[in-house]
């Protein structure tokens, strides 16, 4: 979606195209994304929109924000664009579709996405606002989800789950599989901490002999 706000702030919300910016109007975009399950809590590593050019200017820039809401509302005449409440964090996107026309990704969002998850929790939508940074006034244009949902702008998030809670792993030996006249090595519990990705603990005593 997209509102021109010189047009008593019209929104425009099943057009073909996300249209920003334009020399001698205003054109702010939208851009919702539903169904995620990012949890409160979580460390956003790298995040990216990957868009499809919808026949805008080759060459623009536009600057990312974030909708800092736990639900945000649909976009309509209604509840506006611009009156969105917007993070701090924001990230330039400067794009060329002069050789790359289809699945252009931006710059990382991360800090855009940890912003919204610190202050919400956990996230279920998100709200992207698109504006023209002050460096440009050529319009941008992405093809919309209501004109070709295959190719439509794309959220892809990398995070990493709070690490607030023990987790506990039950690992059973079937002995009749071991080796003639061995042994376990111990009946005890073992504790191993696994706090992040490849960690490996291989000093822990259990096995057989």
């Amino acid at each position: 979606a997209y509102e021109w706000v010189e047009s008593s702030n019209e929104v425009y919300e099943t057009n073909s195209d996300v249209i920003i910016g334009r020399p001698d109007r205003t054109y702010i975009g939208g851009m919702r994304f539903t169904s995620l399950s990012l949890p409160a809590g979580a460390i956003i590593d790298s995040a990216f929109i990957l868009v499809d050019d919808g026949g805008g200017a080759n060459i623009s820039s536009v600057d990312i924000f974030g909708e800092k809401v736990t639900s945000p509302l649909a976009y309509s005449d209604v509840n506006i664009i611009s009156s969105r409440t917007l993070t701090t964090s924001k990230t330039q996107f400067d794009f060329d579709f002069t050789t790359i026309t289809t699945n252009y990704q931006s710059p990382d969002i991360a800090t855009v996405v940890q912003e919204i998850v610190d202050a919400q929790g956990a996230i279920t939508e998100l709200s992207l606002i698109l504006k023209n940074n002050a460096g440009s006034i050529a319009e941008a244009k992405f093809i919309a989800y209501d004109d070709k949902p295959l190719q439509a702008p794309r959220l892809q998030v990398y995070y990493q789950a709070p690490n607030n809670a023990a987790y506990h792993f039950l690992t059973e030996v079937e002995t009749g599989d071991l080796p003639a006249t061995s042994n376990l090595t111990t009946a005890q519990y073992q504790s191993s901490a696994f706090y992040a990705a490849d960690v490996k603990d291989c000093q822990n005593d259990f096995g057989f002999y």
